[in-house]
């Protein structure tokens, strides 16, 4: 059928000093679908709270919780997880909020990433992440690969339940 789609995002954040502590992602909208004559209304608030430890994020403590409502009525959905980082000992070399922290905060648009790369967020961890758990199981292990002046120059990233993601990084 024909859909029509209206939304909005509203974006929380909160810090300490220059570190990013919590981030917060309302999404409310509404979906038309002209041809079935139905439509329904969702409200999406993604909560993240990030704790620090020797300028690194060692967890991520994230709530979701989502509400549809249609001709059925209201339906509610909650989903808490908890995501913990290992890092190796490699300085991180532009202290940026890399893949996948900013993915882990909702911020998946371009632009929302081209923002986390320049440092809107604030400052990134001091070292490269090498692994990720998920609620105590293992999420991700991440490899990276560098150019001659140490910048990163590729992500790979090995994912336990996706299919595995390279992140090629250009520098102006």
């Amino acid at each position: 059928g024909e859909l029509f789609m209206e939304d909005d995002d509203e974006y929380y954040f909160e810090y300490d000093g220059n570190h990013l502590v919590s981030a917060t992602h309302k999404s409310t909208g509404t979906e038309t679908d002209k041809v079935e004559i139905a439509s329904f209304t969702w409200e999406e608030v993604h909560c993240c709270r990030l704790i620090w430890e020797n300028g690194n994020v060692i967890r991520i403590e994230m709530e979701t919780d989502y509400t549809l409502t249609d001709a059925d009525g209201t339906h509610e959905e909650y989903e808490d997880n908890v995501y913990d980082f290992i890092y190796e000992n490699t300085r991180h070399p532009a202290r940026r909020f890399e893949f996948p922290i900013y993915d882990l905060l909702g911020l998946y648009t371009v632009a929302e990433t081209a923002l986390a790369q320049l440092g809107y967020y604030g400052t990134g961890c001091r070292n490269l992440i090498s692994r990720i758990y998920k609620n105590g199981q293992m999420h991700a292990r991440l490899d990276y690969e560098f150019y001659r002046d140490g910048n990163i120059a590729c992500l790979n990233a090995d994912f336990a339940n996706y299919d595995p993601c390279i992140i090629e990084y250009e520098y102006g």
